[in-house]
């Protein structure tokens, strides 16, 4: 299909989506009447649709799906039962489900508008019992607010930064599709400026996916120092589960100096936002509270929903829970079939929902260790404790005494460097990829000479047998108000589209320089704007992680060492989206791209120049970038706050 032809099939979508029903005539011919006529003429209206609490959650938890606009529609799951159904049509043959196709967004759920408002601030943290010095925080608070909605819902957030701030800021919905959203994917130099100090911006998020993710700065390297939180968007599952804890369940590394300055103080594991640096750096004393372990309270018998989640800087993960097999149900946003494991390997940007059955195994215990050990994939620079994975406490008697005495799993500790098995990762809906219909070339993962002047952009991701090209964005003049371009700085390392065939995937073959290299790295490659399928994952020894019968998919991902994969997704979301290591080091450093869907109706179809409130927008937000940063380079004490010294993201 031909790039004109595509989009104008996707913008036929989005017209549907808008201004009828997000409902395609082959899913439901019905919706697009929501009253009926009977023989005597008299108009019968269907009554709303549900409003319901959210499966696993109590009623006093003051949360609820709003399902009103969807007439005659109903909730087809009961608590702790038919949890793959999440609504039902009113004539009982269509249903939303985990087998619905949430690519298409005609499928997706009316849902309600969510307004949530948060300011920026400089701030102290105490996340482990030694105070952290530099916190960038949202409403004053590490982990910041947790962001809640059901399928289907439009999420508004507002960002207010605090006049005293030092920095620009930007906020990043990770992993979700911002399907024809560019503008409001949170990068800056990309889909916007930096939000200025004194200044504010509304991101708007419709939910046409379902899951667990977070949400975190996307400004250099800000969300390390705390500038992040959890995102939940409430919908079906593919295992049933009676019971959801009151939040999800971070992962992360955690520093006591700020991630600008590049050195390593104390460094600590964090559970759900809470530590124990004692445990983390023998021998050092806290100098407040000591929050860990987190603690979660089970009822034997019970199945619980827990939404694990890695937003670390550095670390990649092995989480486990002594004596409890869990049921892993879903890798990243995409819904998979369930499977049973003692132990799961989190990498940093990936999300798993797992289900737990408050069963323990061989043994008569009332509290057990929940383990993160920091896996081969990626660990904070600096020794740790002998004990510092012993980071939460599943207690069946909720009690603060003694800690556990249980014995871990055998693989709570994992000695290679690798994301879940590929075997595993079986979408509940299936991708069957056509071959690529773009000609880019092999792409390779290597440490570099930086250009001069730029001394920190040393990592990039670029094409093999090219020059070494490292990304840097410029902040104050993004790719979103520059669609019209034909020719960009190298630096941006902008991939346009280049299609040989009437195919509409994108493939990027990544490889990894030789892991012999002093500097060969490994790298956890995150794409904005789509899930995708992975091919072809090899090894540095020539093995190929074996997969099937499904093509597994997902939004993170795991380059090894002197190894090598294939993506490949839908060319079918205009606009340009970030592709770069979740590492935030190596993504600080340049290794990131751009690549740049359906320029032409990006730039005339959906943000014509001169025509376009989110251009107008964005001008505002740059204007008002431009002015703070023209007030700060005559302060000597905050001349460089705007000058860009790594890659901006």
């Amino acid at each position: 299909m031909k790039l004109a032809e595509r989009f104008s099939a996707a913008f036929t979508r989005l017209l549907e989506f808008l201004t009828l029903s997000p409902y395609h005539h082959e899913v439901a011919p019905s919706f697009q009447f929501p009253l009926a006529v009977d023989h005597h003429k008299d108009v019968i209206a269907l009554p709303p649709g549900p409003i319901f609490t959210p499966p696993g959650y109590s009623t006093s938890d003051n949360f609820q799906c709003n399902y009103t606009e969807m007439l005659g529609w109903t909730q087809c799951w009961t608590p702790g039962n038919h949890l793959d159904c999440w609504l039902t049509s009113p004539d009982g043959l269509t249903n939303l489900s985990i087998y619905t196709n949430y690519e298409n967004v005609n499928k997706t759920p009316i849902g309600i508008h969510r307004y949530y408002e948060y300011d920026v601030t400089a701030g102290t943290v105490n996340a482990d019992g030694l105070t952290f010095l530099y916190g960038k925080l949202l409403n004053g608070s590490f982990p910041g607010p947790w962001i809640r909605a059901c399928w289907g819902d439009t999420i508004h957030l507002k960002v207010n930064v605090d006049p005293s701030f030092y920095q620009g800021v930007s906020v990043h919905a990770h992993g979700l599709r911002q399907w024809t959203k560019m503008h409001m994917d949170g990068v800056p130099g990309i889909t916007q400026c930096p939000i200025a100090p004194g200044s504010s911006f509304e991101y708007i998020w419709p939910t046409t996916q379902y899951g667990s993710s977070w949400y975190h700065s996307h400004y250099s390297l800000q969300y390390p120092d705390g500038l992040q939180g959890p995102l939940t968007i409430h919908g079906p599952s593919s295992k049933d589960y009676d019971y959801a804890p009151a939040l999800p369940l971070i992962l992360t590394d955690w520093n006591h100096d700020s991630a600008f300055s590049g050195l390593t103080v104390k460094p600590c594991i964090l559970l759900g936002g809470v530590g124990d640096i004692t445990k983390c750096q023998p021998g050092t004393l806290n100098d407040t509270e000591i929050k860990g372990p987190f603690r979660l309270s089970f009822q034997k018998g019970q199945r619980y929903l827990l939404r694990v989640i890695n937003t670390a800087y550095a670390a990649g993960f092995t989480f486990s829970i002594d004596n409890h097999e869990m049921w892993v149900v879903s890798a990243d946003f995409v819904p998979i079939k369930p499977y049973n494991t003692t132990a799961i390997r989190v990498n940093i940007g990936q999300r798993y929902n797992i289900v737990v059955v408050a069963c323990p195994q061989n043994s008569s215990d009332t509290n057990f260790w929940i383990r993160t050990y920091q896996s081969p994939c990626g660990s904070v620079r600096g020794s740790l404790g002998p004990n510092y994975m012993n980071t939460g406490i599943i207690s069946y008697d909720n009690s603060t005494g003694p800690d556990p005495t249980s014995t871990q799993w055998p693989n709570a500790q994992s000695t290679n460097c690798t994301d879940e098995p590929l075997l595993k990762i079986q979408p509940i809906v299936p991708w069957n990829p056509p071959g690529p219909g773009n000609s880019d070339i092999p792409r390779k993962i290597s440490h570099g000479s930086a250009p001069t002047g730029f001394p920190k952009l040393d990592y990039a991701i670029y094409p093999i047998n090219a020059a070494f090209q490292p990304l840097q964005v410029q902040w104050g003049n993004p790719t979103f108000t520059n669609l019209q371009n034909t020719n960009w700085p190298s630096l941006s390392v902008i991939v346009p589209e280049d299609f040989s065939a009437d195919f509409d995937n994108i493939y990027i073959n990544i490889s990894q320089s030789d892991r012999n290299h002093p500097l060969s790295t490994l790298s956890q490659i995150h794409l904005h704007g789509h899930d995708f399928a992975i091919f072809n994952l090899t090894y540095s020894d020539g093995s190929i992680e074996p997969w099937g019968p499904l093509v597994p998919r997902r939004d993170v991902f795991t380059v090894p060492r002197g190894g090598s994969a294939t993506i490949a997704f839908p060319a079918d979301n205009p606009g340009a989206w970030l592709l770069h290591c979740h590492i935030a080091g190596h993504a600080s450093s340049g290794l990131d791209l751009q690549i740049l869907e359906d320029q032409q109706a990006a730039a005339t179809t959906l943000w014509p120049s001169g025509n376009s409130n989110a251009l107008s927008n964005a001008s505002s937000l740059c204007s008002s970038w431009s002015s703070w940063c023209t007030a700060q380079s005559t302060a000597p004490a905050s001349a460089s706050a705007c000058v860009e010294t790594d890659s901006g993201v």
